[in-house]
């Protein structure tokens, strides 16, 4: 997409993309974290991957999750990255929350539309702090997130993983169809799961507590296996690789 150097900024994002999936502006604080770790601007994310962040949404929606980047990042990885291609995200081997979403992303390419915040609407495109919440324009070096160091995620976030390991794989339409019904999208997650009730029941009750008290989790530097992109090795824990989140993610 071509760059504008100066104010007003703005960015892309196809139309199809934000109808099929209902996303709103602003972006939430997760999907906004999922940009900006990527490198990628909203429209160089593939409309597939869009459908898994959504997805994974509304699935802590109905468990009264906050959404986690070390339990996304669990099932969910980079698969390779070919210049000036969309970005796509896809399930770790063996390890998926959700059937492949098929929709009328055909010609999705078709339909797109400009954003640009207008007079008060500042957070539409940046933070507090007058910084960007994602790349606007396409870049260049997008990054290969691989998965997570499994020994900085908390207790609670593995038995997270562990919980949802156990649902049979969910069509991410069944939830896009209840999202405006909470009391829906709980009883048909919960139809979905091969746990006990008892096991459900106790989630639940972690889950509401750990809202109140949350844990306190590791900085996606420390967090995220990055792959090697071209020119470059394999980034290491601890290279502090990934920056601009400034706490921000969940």
């Amino acid at each position: 997409t071509a760059v504008n150097g100066e104010e007003p900024h703005y960015f892309y994002m196809y139309a199809n993309v934000i109808q099929t999936l209902n996303l709103w502006f602003p972006l939430t604080i997760f999907e906004d974290t999922i940009l900006r770790l990527l490198n990628v601007a909203p429209s160089q994310f593939h409309p597939n991957s869009w459908s898994f962040v959504k997805g994974y949404e509304l699935l802590c929606y109905a468990l009264d999750l906050e959404p986690s980047l070390g339990v996304f990042f669990s099932f969910n990885h980079v698969k390779n990255l070919t210049p000036g291609r969309l970005v796509s995200v896809c399930a770790q081997p063996n390890k998926g929350l959700f059937k492949l979403f098929a929709s009328n992303f055909t010609n999705y390419q078709d339909s797109f539309f400009r954003v640009r915040y207008g007079p008060g609407l500042h957070s539409l495109m940046y933070d507090t702090d007058g910084d960007r919440l994602f790349p606007f324009y396409w870049t260049e070096d997008p990054r290969a997130i691989k998965g997570v160091y499994d020994d900085v995620l908390t207790s609670f976030e593995k038995e997270t993983i562990a919980f949802l390991e156990s649902f049979n794989l969910i069509d991410i339409k069944d939830l896009l169809r209840r999202e405006t019904n909470a009391k829906r999208l709980t009883n048909f997650i919960r139809r979905m799961k091969t746990v006990s009730d008892e096991e459900w029941m106790s989630f639940l009750a972690k889950s509401k507590a750990k809202k109140l008290q949350p844990d306190e989790i590791a900085l996606p530097d420390d967090l995220l296996v990055v792959g090697e992109t071209k020119g470059s090795k394999r980034k290491r824990r601890g290279d502090r690789v990934i920056r601009g989140d400034k706490g921000r993610t969940t």
